[in-house]
């Protein structure tokens, strides 16, 4: 697995993100049978000079044809001409010239249901006399059912075309119909008939020589070789499409293959080989302005700064892409998209986030037929899951993820599934089915060379032995997962590697190798998700939602537009439209600066949080006292009693720095700190209290992660309020327990009680300890712990505090 979302946690699964291979965008490979003709003006000279119906007709459909889109006036009224013209005197050739003109029309506009309409009625008129022009329907046809997501629609057209080229031995269009069934049939997931037609296609265009044609077979087949995980066989294809488009200078060819090579080294571990290349396709696709293009590498770019760990990178990378998909807009990209946007707010454990993402994206795949995407968007669903500890929920992804990816013979996608299936069955305590699920991930993975999933195999395999307390074995598993994510420059199962290793060297009384471990480790992490890290996402996340604002407005602009255009004679409705839309431009920037100032105290509310939580654990009392009792020491000569109170001392703060800055920490290192803490209080008092840890047989401390310093304010309370009166026989009591994967945390002491306790204080005092709390839970809450609580109550003999935490196993 790769690691989507966390800082800590083992249990916590790295996700996948996708990088776009340019075969997707089929208008690289459809083409509309355009073509150059002269200068406009010298047509039109032409046209008023020819007296020939049939010559004026086809000069009429040839104007339409050169005026762009901007002129659409001028081009309608050149279909118009032609269409009165071929009517009056009969020839139907002219009527289909005429209509295929009206339907690329349409096209542009998209306008698709019009455009079919045109294009069926072409496929009625032609009957069997004009075959060529038939086949340009049916394929056009084709093209628009594809532009509408129907696939299987799309690929009865394309048949239709290819067996009228067939019987009018058009050469150039088998090719391109070969080509093209091809793709449709990748599209579907059925790699060998996409394999046949497209070496049909290569048999065709090496015939008449064709290296254009060449380019876009290979980069199909070339698709084909790496879903299947045949990498080396995936490079050599690219290049030899990469030799074709250099040979004849075509820039969008050029741009399609530096992408996919790029891709394949992505998954070879060479992330910054990949980026060069996509980087060389970005500067190809700028030039030549195809959005499309520029969006998808853009994507591949965000891909590989995430596997290397850089995140914020990463996201930017992936906000720009989605920018310009959302304007174009394009279905098939944005699921790519939001994909890759889940799995960035899965490594912040925006949990609620990631999914809503991951499931918007599943919808599109599902709606769209474009069926390569749903094993990957399945499997991260299922590890969000899995991190959130719902395991029923996670297994029933998985299931159907390693389902999709079968149908589609995605050997990739079968190994990370197992692979994560394992880590499934290590997380609910099925040692022999993970122990069975990991071999056949790492045996799959090896024969595919799928380095990032073998680095994963390891470590998991590495996580299982040191499970059944092999620790040899776990150690020899896990170095030598770190050794590979190393060579491939995958931080995170570094960094997932580093954790366990930390805790094998302990327990072997290695504190040396435990001490680098934990540096390499800290270091990762630091780099992973350090705070200015997390600002700059936070700041990317706001930019982003901006932007999407700002393009709604846009897109209001263009539509009012068009109105404007449609409405030109009708001075009322022109200025009625204008009114609207100045309205809907101004309600939209409210909108905008209402999300954003709301966004702005969400933050600061963070913010103040954190800075009362380390206020509360830290009060001026406190350190004033504890300062007073180690000058006591030194001022009566006990130097060893004033060295230790202050080496504890210093302990405790750093211990509390540490904590505060993270949102979940071992419970281990939870517990060391609470003891400290109430150390330091009974050296200070001239009675010391008693005080009891316990913690439930059933947790392993240093395989659990709890939220922090949820205990010590009420410790302190009880110290400083509940049995301040007591002497010898004062006792607290601090309990951890598990509850349906929750950490249940009670404080307890037997003092005066909750009741007196009220009596005692000021009316108008306000517990610290208990508005942090509440602020705490509330924002646990927020983020989809919705079993989080606390509550104070009396008991027989003093005060109970409960809370109920979430954790994770690490």
């Amino acid at each position: 697995m790769l690691p989507n979302p966390s800082p800590m946690a083992t249990s916590k699964r790295r996700l996948k993100h996708t990088i776009t291979l340019f075969f997707l965008i089929l208008t690289h490979v459809l083409v509309l049978n355009a073509q150059q003709t002269p200068k406009i003006d010298s047509l039109i000279q032409r046209s008023h000079e020819e007296t020939s119906a049939a010559a004026k007709i086809k000069l009429y459909n040839k104007i339409a044809q050169l005026y762009p889109p901007k002129d659409s006036l001028q081009k309608l009224a050149y279909i118009q001409k032609s269409m009165k013209l071929s009517e009056e005197t009969g020839l139907i050739s002219g009527t289909i010239g005429a209509l295929l003109e009206l339907g690329y029309f349409r096209i542009k506009k998209g306008e698709y249901q019009l455009a079919s309409k045109q294009y069926l009625n072409i496929t009625s008129l032609a009957g069997d006399s004009l075959l060529q022009q038939k086949a340009k329907a049916y394929n056009n046809l084709g093209i628009l059912a594809y532009l509408q997501d129907k696939d299987s629609s799309a690929l009865v057209f394309h048949k239709k075309s290819l067996a009228i080229k067939q019987q009018i031995k058009d050469t150039i269009g088998i090719a391109k119909s070969q080509n093209n069934i091809g793709l449709l049939y990748e599209e579907l997931g059925q790699h060998n008939k996409a394999l046949y037609f497209y070496e049909q296609s290569i048999k065709t265009k090496k015939l008449r020589n064709d290296k254009k044609g060449l380019c876009f077979s290979y980069l199909n087949i070339g698709v084909i070789h790496q879903n299947k995980g045949d990498y080396q066989l995936a490079l050599d294809t690219y290049l030899k499409a990469l030799n074709y488009a250099e040979d004849i200078k075509n820039a969008s060819q050029i741009a399609m293959c530096n992408t996919n090579i790029g891709i394949v080294y992505s998954k070879l571990g060479d992330k910054n080989k990949a980026i060069a290349y996509y980087r060389a396709s970005l500067a190809y696709e700028k030039e030549q302005d195809n959005k499309k293009g520029i969006a998808a590498n853009l994507n591949n770019i965000g891909a590989a700064y995430y596997d290397l760990g850089r995140y914020p990178e990463g996201l930017e990378y992936y906000l720009q892409s989605s920018k310009i998909l959302s304007a174009i807009p394009d279905t098939r990209g944005l699921t790519i998209n939001y994909n890759n946007i889940g799995s960035i707010y899965n490594e912040l454990m925006l949990f609620t986030d990631a999914l809503h993402y991951f499931k918007k994206g599943l919808e599109l795949a599902k709606k769209s037929e474009h069926k390569g995407q749903t094993p990957l968007l399945y499997n991260n669903i299922a590890n969000t899951y899995a991190s959130m500890k719902k395991f029923d929920q996670a297994l029933e992804n998985y299931q159907y993820s390693l389902q999709a990816a079968e149908k589609l013979e995605n050997k990739e996608f079968i190994a990370v599934n197992l692979i994560d299936l394992g880590q499934h069955f290590l997380d609910t305590n099925q040692l022999e089915k993970a122990i069975s699920h990991a071999e056949k991930g790492l045996a799959l993975s090896q024969q595919i060379d799928f380095k990032s999933n073998i680095a994963e195999a390891y470590i998991l395999a590495g996580r299982i032995a040191w499970r059944q307390k092999n620790l040899t074995k776990a150690q020899q598993l896990l170095e030598r997962g770190i050794a590979l994510a190393h060579t491939i420059q995958n931080v995170t199962n570094i960094k997932l590697g580093a954790q366990i290793l930390v805790a094998i060297h302990k327990a072997q009384g290695n504190y040396k190798g435990a001490l680098q471990r934990l540096e390499t480790f800290h270091t990762l992490y630091d780099s992973l998700l350090g705070k200015e890290k997390n600002l700059t996402i936070a700041g990317l996340k706001i930019k982003h939602e901006t932007e999407l604002k700002e393009q709604e407005i846009v897109n209001l602009n263009q539509e009012a537009a068009i109105k404007e255009l449609q409405l030109s004679e009708s001075k009322l409705k022109t200025t009625a439209l204008i009114i609207t839309v100045l309205v809907l431009l101004l309600l939209g920037i409210v909108l905008v600066l209402i999300y954003q100032q709301k966004q702005f105290k969400l933050t600061q509310k963070n913010r103040d949080i954190e800075q009362n939580l380390l206020r509360v654990q830290m009060n001026p009392h406190f350190i004033f006292n504890a300062m007073a009792a180690i000058q006591d020491y030194i001022d009566s000569g006990a130097k060893e009693k004033a060295g230790l109170y202050l080496a504890k001392f210093a302990k405790l703060i750093r211990q509390v720095l540490d904590n505060s800055r993270n949102q979940f920490v071992p419970l281990e290192q939870e517990i060391k700190m609470l003891d400290n803490y109430l150390a330091i209080q009974n050296l200070r008092r001239a009675v010391p209290f008693n005080y009891h840890i316990d913690v439930d047989e059933a947790i392993f401390t240093d395989e659990i992660a709890i939220p922090p310093m949820f205990a010590q304010p009420f410790v302190e309370n009880a110290i400083e309020h509940g049995i301040a009166s007591l002497g010898a026989e004062a006792t607290i009591t601090i309990s951890f327990s598990l509850k349906d994967d929750l950490i249940i945390l009670a404080i307890e002491d037997n003092g005066i009680g909750i009741t007196a306790l009220e009596q005692e204080i000021p009316t108008n005092h306000t517990s610290h300890a208990m508005a942090i709390t509440k602020e705490r839970i509330d924002l646990l809450k927020k983020r989809g712990y919705k079993e989080s609580y606390f509550k104070v109550h009396s008991v027989a003999t003093g005060t109970r505090v409960q809370l109920q935490l979430p954790s994770f196993t690490m």
